[in-house]
């Protein structure tokens, strides 16, 4: 059924675009409700020194993250340029808002990381004009 497998999966900036340099940026809240997994794609372009991606959660939304004791990557330096790495988390053994962050030293560096949420416990049926209630566009 079109509706439940366009309900499976959804994407997320986990960290959009850009370029910093010797700093830490916290990608945007994103609730896990409805979900039952995390995958996260951290990547790096020209990297000008260490790179390090990691996962926090929270259990209320704004405030509180702490890093996921599973949830680091493998540290990027200035030698792995346009590298990406990835993960998968089960949510069930995670609270419930997620955040990506990069920390970098030395250098300018582009970091971006792209969250999916998958296996929807959670189905929104599409109406007859192709949209979810939940306001999903579905071309057919």
């Amino acid at each position: 059924m079109l509706s439940q497998i366009v309900t499976q999966t959804r994407e997320y900036n986990g960290i959009y675009p850009q370029s910093i340099a010797s700093t830490t940026v916290n990608g945007p809240e994103i609730d896990t409700l409805g979900y039952d997994t995390i995958t996260v794609y951290p990547q790096t372009g020209t990297a000008g020194g260490t790179v390090n991606f990691k996962l926090q959660e929270t259990a209320t939304s704004g405030s509180g993250f702490a890093d996921v004791t599973d949830g680091a990557f493998t540290e990027f330096s200035a030698s792995d340029g346009d590298k990406i790495a990835s993960g998968s988390f089960a949510i069930a053994t995670h609270l419930r808002y997620i955040r990506m962050v990069c920390v970098t030293a030395a250098g300018t560096t582009l970091c971006a990381a792209v969250v999916l949420l998958s296996n929807a416990n959670q189905t929104v049926a599409t109406s007859d004009h192709g949209t979810s209630p939940a306001g999903l566009t579905v071309n057919i």
